[in-house]
């Protein structure tokens, strides 16, 4: 979703109701000097609050932002960015009551984005199904072969599935 989109869907959310939080849980990154490349990766944690029938609860999804980044003579600039998604959980706010989640209604959202992806769906949010995540093994490898790539300077259109 491009910046200002995210940004305008963020205000709107807000204005509904939706409380997200991120928090940033450390970036490592890998550099090559000779080549003026590098991937930053990002670990982060999304954290959303919702409340259906009467049920307060939180749902955590672990994430990491990745970056591929290149430096030109303005300096270091952001040239493509995934999300890749671990694992998400829910959280009940009293320590005791969550909602009820069929397997119907998890099945269509990526395995580490489910609850997520299901309690943003319940708000009439467009989820998309087809994030990078763990379970996802060639989505995987294929994050960490356009990083590879990418640090030998090679182009990684395609292997991030980005339209020549």
């Amino acid at each position: 979703m491009p910046i200002d989109e995210f940004i305008e869907v963020s205000k709107k959310g807000r204005r509904n109701g939706d409380h997200i939080m991120h928090r940033e849980n450390g970036t490592l990154v890998e550099l090559n000097s000779k080549t003026g490349r590098a991937v930053g990766k990002m670990k982060a944690t999304i954290t959303q609050r919702f409340s259906f029938d009467g049920v307060e609860f939180d749902v955590e999804c672990d994430c990491r932002f990745i970056m591929w980044c290149q430096k030109d003579p303005a300096g270091w600039k952001v040239h493509y960015k995934r999300l890749f998604y671990e694992k998400d959980k829910i959280m009940p706010v009293d320590g005791k009551h969550v909602p009820d989640y069929s397997e119907e209604e998890l099945k269509p959202y990526p395995y580490g984005y489910r609850y997520l992806g299901a309690s943003q769906a319940r708000l009439g949010h467009k989820i998309k199904l087809d994030l990078p995540t763990m379970e996802d093994n060639d989505k995987f490898r294929g994050m960490y072969e356009a990083m590879e790539k990418w640090l030998r300077g090679e182009d990684i259109k395609e292997t991030l599935g980005i339209p020549v």
